[in-house]
């Protein structure tokens, strides 16, 4: 229900979704656009790294959707053509947008909620979600009453549980290889890496070329193991 989402009114607030590296921001925010129903929501999801980092929101918006309808849409028009649908904008990136400001955007969420006031003062609420790394969250100031969600790390439960859907998908052309499936306690041995789905997803395939994470799981420090992931 949309109006679980925003208050009609100048009280409406950004709701943030904080979490590390690798632990699905920009994944959850691509399943929340792709399931609101669009007879009630129209959702439009903004990449913060291809907009002007230091442009109202509106036109960072604007710039968002350029990047993805390679054509130039007004705020105003999106907003007028939703047919009653509740706008969902969804930002996603405020700490790439920091990087590529390099300077202070501690009013970042402020100027998020005087946009929705602004918009509802108009008779078009808007409902707003930011994502960004829990480790810059303090470097913006939260408006009082914020909603705030952060994305915890997979527990043993859920590694394991990933495991078991990884070997179910993959056991019959890991064996032909003669390759031998991954066991919970390996992945287990790098638990700050396996807690986070991106970087667990990155051992998995890291292992199914001749078993690299089981022949190293005695002799590979954390940072060694992060390096050969990245490369």
């Amino acid at each position: 229900k949309r109006q679980h989402l925003v208050h009609p009114d100048s009280t409406a607030r950004p709701t943030v979704i904080l979490g590390h590296p690798g632990a699905g921001k920009s994944k959850f925010t691509e399943m929340l656009a792709a399931q609101l129903p669009e007879s009630d929501f129209l959702a439009i999801r903004i990449e913060l790294r291809n907009v002007q980092p230091n442009s109202p929101i509106h036109v960072q918006i604007e710039d968002g959707l350029k990047g993805t309808l390679h054509d130039h849409t007004s705020w105003r028009e999106l907003a007028e053509s939703a047919d009653g649908a509740l706008p969902v904008i969804v930002l996603d990136g405020f700490d790439e947008l920091l990087q590529a400001t390099g300077v202070d955007r501690s009013d970042y969420l402020e100027q998020v909620q005087e946009f929705q006031q602004r918009q509802g003062s108009m008779g078009q609420p808007v409902a707003v979600v930011v994502t960004s790394r829990t480790v810059v969250a303090d470097r913006t100031r939260f408006p009082s009453g914020t909603t705030v969600v952060r994305l915890a790390p997979f527990d043993e439960g859920q590694v394991a549980h990933m495991l078991t859907v990884w070997n179910a998908t993959n056991g019959a052309e890991l064996a032909r290889r003669g390759l031998e499936p991954l066991t919970t306690d390996i992945l287990l041995r790098y638990r700050e890496l396996a807690e986070q789905p991106l970087l667990l997803m990155m051992l998995l395939i890291y292992d199914a070329s001749g078993n690299a994470l089981r022949e190293a799981a005695e002799t590979l420090s954390h940072g060694q193991l992060y390096d050969r992931l990245l490369t």
